[in-house]
């Protein structure tokens, strides 16, 4: 694990030094610029000094976004970008929707599914879902995993949980996603900000892995994932255009179908860790 002191990270770049090891450091967030309103601003916002230490004195700094190693490089560290790919002996190869299933018994299922700090992407598409849930009342299923630590949600808004199994591991997390049936629409809002601009596309591809149709925030963050073009849609920050988007989705089953099969095909095509490995090729380097 990373060290949460700088006393930790010196004797960790003093070590490295010592022994000619190389410091490989592996980022995915940018831990320098939290926001003071994030959940773990308080544990977090204090270690940026660590992080900074530990990325200028990295052999390699690994970042998975081109935004990231911008940042990285004006620290005057070395980065290289091996974006985020899912791991295909987890998420499997066998596709869970076809274009060929009969006609769909039961609502439209729909899910939003994060870790519990996104109370401000949630609030973007909110209004969205609750217009969703009282004009198709009976036909959807809106579903929230995760995302939030408000207790009360609004009406038609399900909060779901996890099995004991998935809660213990994040292999258990995507064996329970995949023997779920499978969601129709998942969503990914975000939050315009510097912060969010260094995220990463990872929550399109978890939602194509688990054979969705993708609607996500138009921003730089997701143009070219797997919520782009044939694979999803892109959504400006407004209810407006989250309830048009979903109702179409809704409404139109072949276009639905037609988006989840386009979003699997892009996982398999450059989601997977077996897509990507070429990107890993500088940890090899002598």
């Amino acid at each position: 694990s990373a060290p949460t002191t700088m006393a930790a990270a010196d004797r960790l770049v003093g070590y490295c030094k010592a022994t000619g090891t190389r410091l490989v450091h592996d980022l995915d967030d940018d831990l320098l610029n939290l926001p003071t309103d994030h959940p773990d601003a308080a544990i977090l916002r204090p270690r940026a000094a660590i992080v900074r230490k530990l990325l200028r004195a990295a052999d390699i700094v690994s970042v998975s976004t081109e935004s990231l190693a911008t940042m990285v490089g004006r620290l005057g560290a070395t980065a290289r970008i091996a974006a985020n790919a899912l791991d295909e002996s987890l998420w499997g190869t066998d596709a869970p929707i076809r274009n060929d299933w009969p006609m769909q018994v039961g609502p439209v299922r729909i899910l939003y599914m994060g870790t519990a700090t996104h109370d401000r992407d949630l609030d973007l598409i909110l209004p969205a879902l609750e217009r969703i849930g009282a004009d198709f009342a009976g036909r959807v299923s809106i579903e929230i995993l995760g995302i939030t630590t408000r207790r009360e949600l609004p009406k038609r808004i399900d909060r779901i949980g996890t099995s004991a199994v998935a809660m213990a591991s994040y292999p258990g997390f995507v064996n329970w996603m995949r023997n779920q049936r499978c969601w129709d629409i998942g969503l990914a809002p975000l939050e315009d900000s510097t912060f969010t601009r260094r995220k990463s596309q990872i929550k399109t591809l978890d939602y194509a892995a688990a054979g969705a149709a993708v609607l996500a925030s138009d921003g730089p963050v997701y143009r070219g994932s797997v919520a782009d073009g044939p694979c999803g849609m892109l959504v400006p920050n407004n209810p407006d255009a989250w309830y048009a988007a979903l109702s179409r989705l809704i409404r139109d089953r072949t276009l639905r179908r037609s988006l989840q099969q386009g979003a699997w095909d892009a996982y398999l095509a450059r989601g997977t860790l077996g897509t990507n490995l070429a990107a890993w090729d500088f940890l090899s380097a002598s």
